[in-house]
């Protein structure tokens, strides 16, 4: 996966190719905490199950 964060006015950013898609989740949601947690539920409240990327690391 590739983290790409934005500079202010949305004009830039800076790319982090080939991240662990685990250490993605936990630095969004260290810079914006409760953004992600919209988008990790399914609509009925229930937690969504990451995949599992275990197997798929290098």
């Amino acid at each position: 996966m590739t983290l790409d964060a934005t500079t202010a006015a949305g004009r830039g950013h800076y790319s982090t190719v080939d991240a662990d898609p685990y250490g993605i989740l936990d630095v969004a949601g260290a810079a914006v905490p409760g953004v992600l947690r919209s988008f990790l539920l399914r609509p009925d409240g229930s937690p969504m199950p990451l995949p599992d990327l275990q197997d798929k690391r290098m």
